[in-house]
């Protein structure tokens, strides 16, 4: 949120802090309509969101505990207001039976897009900007590197290439050969 602030005051514009998926602990600003029209953007990105599950259970989660996504990798708080992935939930797996054991997500739960037509369709009525999908897929290394911890999952990949292989693969955005 810190380098979002910085233009917006270059620009004179002061308003609530918002983040994408409500998720005030990845930091990760929503950009106002203001600060968009102001730097001229002609695109308005359509977001899908977290299940429904998973952001009753943060909301009710006690005050600086680690923030978990439905995947069961989280942020940790190191410092107040500071947050960092540290919750790895394949961290310590090296067999591919672990990877077929997790619980994955559902990614096909309907709270993720229910939103999506109608947030696109007013978007298209007005005619004004360039529409974009925006899923919240991590690309299929930020995924690995989410469920293990970069530094265990680099080392599967050297030393377990076809575990690395087969955790690639479960991410949504693996392109498959």
């Amino acid at each position: 949120m810190k380098p979002y602030r910085r233009p917006e005051a270059l620009l004179g514009i002061q308003t609530e802090d918002r983040y994408l998926y409500d998720w005030p602990e990845l930091g990760t600003a929503d950009p106002d309509e203001d600060t968009l029209h102001r730097l001229h953007s002609d695109v308005r990105g359509v977001h899908d969101r977290l299940p429904a599950e998973v952001y009753r259970r943060n909301r009710e989660r006690p005050p600086h505990t680690p923030f978990m996504d439905d995947w069961g990798s989280g942020q940790v708080e190191i410092e107040e207001g500071v947050w960092y992935p540290g919750v790895h939930p394949l961290s310590e797996a090296q067999a591919i039976d672990a990877i077929e054991a997790y619980p994955w997500p559902d990614m096909d739960d309907p709270t993720r897009v229910a939103h999506v037509k109608a947030h696109a369709q007013r978007l298209a009525e007005a005619n004004q900007y360039a529409i974009l999908a925006t899923p919240w897929l991590l690309f299929p290394f930020e995924r690995a590197f989410a469920m293990q911890g970069m530094d265990k999952f680099l080392l599967n990949l050297a030393l377990y290439p076809e575990f690395a292989q087969a955790l690639l693969i479960r991410s949504p955005g693996y392109a498959r050969p």
